[in-house]
């Protein structure tokens, strides 16, 4: 459900977005929650503490749950709360200075407390509530601040502007001023972007803030603990480094801490909280553990890569990679593609071994069939082509060989290749040119994966790229019918291990019928 609220349709789920996780340590104790939280949030904090609570400020009928006890404004008087967690971004709800003022004030535990309020930028500039001599003042004066800084007394407060994309979960929240991102910088849009929000403009261009508020001996928010853990592990000065800004991400937190004086000293720290993020980045740690023993593709990894322990979360720590990542159409598309497949020719030709892949192509076919149960006829016509499957040739596959996941120099040359997380030792040869080759073309033609599998697998493919799968095949050593035969399984293992093609999602189950008619023309044509 959207909110812990009486709701006719108990179907929607709100995906676990933890911001909230700035609090992390304190929400152990007592926590209160206010505002719009998702059912999946509320059970996931319930984990932590048996003395959940949850503001009801009249607004809306809640539903009883055995999780957390509601409570009424003028019961909070005789209570005390280590968490304070307050999510005011959907407009519905109604949170003013006087309930902030008695949840800080009077709710937080004065010494150990936290408190965690994010809310809608009043001085956002396509935000119509205040008028643009208000937002022109707010660049060089920031009232909210000021206004929040009353409240808090003596309370520790920190700010960070964020940028949200719902009404319910913020997207990346980082430092004021201390702005950092180094997507799509080849792009003067995104250099103007990043340009604004590393200055006070930015108090305008976000149309979201965190504030985080701490009590007189609080142990910390969880940026200041993860730096500590890090530069103790590492044994790095906590003095060279700040924190920069934070992605929140759908099963883990990706935190960025810049060097202040030398950037190539910068490192990455992800804090994951649900088991398919542990599992994806225990295969990451793997795959590159296994690739660094060769010399020549040693320098394409994430470097210095570790996994320490906070609160019971694994957290993976690696230099953040200087260069450019893309995920927007750009006039060097063609050789940045280039490059990035030199790249995966590399990594194949190094990696090559004779091993047989069928068992791993028909457990991935089982995954789409117990998917997709009213395909079975379609699957059958694919069952009997994949019995002649005999490719006993492997590769390490990356598995998401988008080209965002390729880090560029400023002469768009590959410099490292990212998010291991989906990697085979014993992958299957091609499926990553065609990876690389689709996800090319969503990008430049904004389509669903349907028509990129489509362009692939009726040979509409252009000049460069029928120039790059012919290569690797030569160096490889496959055949064309090795081509046709990968491109099902291109298909297989796209909806098996990459996406998961709902069948009670209209659109995404469309798409995957359309996908899966491709395969059935292909086979068609190869007859």
């Amino acid at each position: 459900m959207n909110r812990i609220i009486k709701n006719t349709d108990d179907t929607i789920v709100i995906s676990v977005y933890a911001w909230w996780f700035f609090a992390l340590d304190s929400i152990k104790g007592p926590v209160l929650m206010v505002g719009n939280f998702g059912k999946q949030t509320i059970d996931y904090i319930s984990d932590f503490t048996d003395q959940l609570h949850i503001l009801d400020l009249g607004d809306h009928e809640y539903l009883q749950s055995e999780n957390y006890n509601l409570v009424k404004l003028p019961e909070l008087s005789n209570m005390k709360f280590n968490a304070i967690l307050v999510n005011a971004l959907n407009p519905d709800v109604k949170i003013d200075n006087n309930v902030i003022n008695v949840l800080i004030n009077d709710c937080m535990d004065d010494e150990h407390g936290k408190f965690c309020f994010i809310e809608k930028n009043t001085s956002y500039l396509k935000d119509h509530r205040a008028g643009y001599f208000y937002k022109f003042i707010s660049i060089f004066n920031d009232f909210r601040l000021k206004e929040l800084s009353l409240l808090c007394e003596n309370k520790s407060l920190i700010k960070l502007p964020s940028i949200s994309y719902d009404k319910f979960n913020p997207y990346e929240s980082f430092s004021e001023c201390l702005y950092s991102s180094n997507k799509n910088t080849f792009n003067l849009k995104e250099r103007v972007r990043n340009w604004i929000l590393k200055s006070r403009l930015s108090r305008i261009f976000v149309n979201s803030n965190m504030w985080l508020v701490s009590g007189s001996k609080s142990s910390g928010f969880l940026h200041d603990n993860l730096l500590k853990l890090v530069c103790e592990e590492k044994q790095l000065a906590c003095k060279d480094y700040f924190f920069s800004r934070v992605l929140f991400k759908n099963g883990k937190l990706i935190l960025t801490f810049k060097h202040r004086l030398d950037l190539s000293k910068s490192f990455v720290a992800m804090l994951l909280y649900d088991d398919k993020s542990v599992s994806q980045r225990n295969n990451e740690y793997a795959i590159i553990k296994h690739l660094s023993q060769f010399e020549e593709l040693n320098e394409l990894l994430p470097q210095n890569y570790s996994i320490l322990k906070y609160l019971g979360f694994n957290v993976v720590v690696m230099d953040e990679c200087q260069g450019v990542t893309v995920d927007l159409k750009s006039k060097n598309l063609n050789e940045m593609t280039l490059d990035a497949f030199d790249k995966l020719i590399r990594l194949s030709n190094m990696t090559r071994a004779e091993f047989s892949l069928k068992s791993s192509v028909l457990s991935w076919f089982e995954v789409v069939k117990s998917r997709a149960p009213d395909c079975n006829d379609d699957f059958k016509v694919i069952s009997k082509v994949l019995d002649k499957f005999n490719t006993n040739l492997s590769v390490c596959m990356h598995g998401d060989s988008k080209l965002e996941n390729f880090v560029l120099d400023n002469n768009f040359k590959v410099k490292s290749i990212i998010d291991w997380e989906q990697a085979i030792v014993n992958g299957v040869p091609l499926i990553d040119v065609y990876y690389l080759i689709a996800y090319n073309y969503q990008t430049i033609n904004g389509c669903q994966f349907s028509r990129a599998y489509q362009y692939l697998s009726q040979n509409e493919i252009n000049q460069t790229e029928k120039g790059m799968v012919d290569r690797y095949c030569q160096e490889i050593g496959l055949s064309n019918d090795d081509k046709q035969m990968l491109l099902i399984v291109f298909f297989i293992h796209h909806y098996s291990c990459r996406f998961h093609a709902a069948t009670d999602d209209a659109y995404e189950y469309s798409d995957f019928k359309k996908s899966l008619s491709n395969v059935i023309k292909l086979i068609e044509g190869a007859e």
